[in-house]
């Protein structure tokens, strides 16, 4: 990871406005049902099942993780563009 401030921000490298960002309650429902699930169908498999399930879950996780990042990134560029656009 460099040191760009947008890392810096998306990563919450410091902890700094992480610490604001409340979950809202629709949101760790959806997430409880998830883990919920996850673990319903782990239990449901044998152990190379697992493995597989596990490997196929972490990549998944970091597709949409890298997809987040790169869409943030655009997004405050374009923020950045339209600002810079409005001041002329």
């Amino acid at each position: 990871m460099d040191n760009s401030a947008l890392n810096h921000i998306y990563y919450c490298s410091d902890g700094g406005i992480c610490e604001n960002i409340q979950e809202s309650d629709k949101y760790k429902r959806k997430d409880d049902k998830c883990y919920n699930l996850y673990n319903k169908l782990l239990d449901s498999l044998n152990d190379e099942q697992k493995e597989d399930f596990k490997n196929f879950y972490d990549i998944r996780l970091e597709l949409e993780y890298e997809a987040g990042y790169v869409r943030f990134k655009e997004g405050v560029k374009f923020g950045m563009r339209l600002a810079a656009e409005c001041l002329i």
